[in-house]
């Protein structure tokens, strides 16, 4: 592949019912002067094989590479390969289930190219439950005056398809593996203390989630939550509203988990008793 000015990673597992949709998403793009790596974090199933004939459907060999790993290591390790493999100007991040919205790219290049001081540029993502739009990140008050490390250290104000950066910023700074989740606010957290941010006020992403990831991803969250609290003590030390805010979304954190579990005891319970009638039926 020739060199392009935006290089996309997408790391990918087990995602052959939903990649497609993510692909075609980049290829309606109105900015087009860029490259996409997808990294397969080792698939189980039909990914590969769904992707490659995707990419020889659409007769777009030059401008997508596939690089399957040998061993599930993990989201951050994927696009920790992504980047080193990247060799475009900027680079993008896109999750293998969600959708880029036409002028995604666009917009937040030429944000880019307008500051040239600025080394990365956010925008909004809307996040949809069973196709009901549950939140938005960040929320619609947020403004780029918000754009601040004591806002960040108060609430997760970036994802991380929501990023546009320059390569030198990720390339020098690569996400941290040890974390099951909330790796883009740990990334962010240290990005936000060394470079120049800008944002984009529009929701450029739609995020899709489903029912039976809330309780692993709450679970993994409260962990991940408490490693970033261990890393960057220091700051919050500094901070006393962020250090009280924490406190509040420590707890907000553990009510989720506990809805969450609650929903998978009630799921568990009626299918249990569909079996019992159904025996009883008999």
């Amino acid at each position: 592949m020739g060199k392009q000015t935006v290089s996309i990673i997408m790391p990918t597992y087990n995602r052959q019912k939903t990649i497609i949709a993510s692909l075609k998403s980049i290829m309606e793009q109105t900015y087009t002067d860029w490259e996409l790596l997808i990294i397969d974090d080792g698939s189980k199933d039909q990914t590969e094989a769904v992707v490659q004939r995707f990419i020889t459907e659409q007769a777009i060999a030059q401008k997508v590479s596939y690089h399957k790993l040998l061993q599930n290591s993990g989201a951050n390790h994927a696009r920790n390969v992504g980047v080193k493999l990247a060799t475009g100007k900027y680079l993008a991040f896109q999750d293998s289930d969600d959708k880029w919205l036409p002028d995604k790219l666009a917009k937040q290049v030429a944000i880019l190219e307008e500051e040239p001081t600025a080394a990365i540029c956010l925008c909004q993502m809307a996040t949809y439950e069973n196709d009901k739009l549950i939140a938005k990140t960040p929320v619609d008050e947020f403004s780029a005056v918000d754009v601040t490390l004591s806002n960040l250290l108060q609430i997760n104000f970036a994802s991380t398809q929501t990023i546009v950066g320059t390569s030198s910023c990720f390339k020098n700074n690569l996400f941290d593996e040890s974390l099951p989740r909330l790796q883009d606010w740990d990334l962010m957290l240290r990005l936000i203390q060394k470079y120049p941010i800008v944002y984009c006020p529009e929701v450029l992403i739609e995020q899709f989630i489903s029912a039976d990831s809330i309780t692993k991803n709450v679970s993994q969250g409260i962990r991940a939550f408490s490693l970033i609290l261990d890393k960057y003590s220091e700051l919050y030390a500094k901070n006393k509203f962020a250090k009280y805010n924490v406190k509040v979304v420590r707890a907000e954190f553990k009510l989720q988990q506990g809805r969450s579990l609650l929903k998978l005891a009630e799921f568990y319970y009626n299918r249990l008793l569909r079996k019992f009638y159904k025996l009883t039926s008999q």
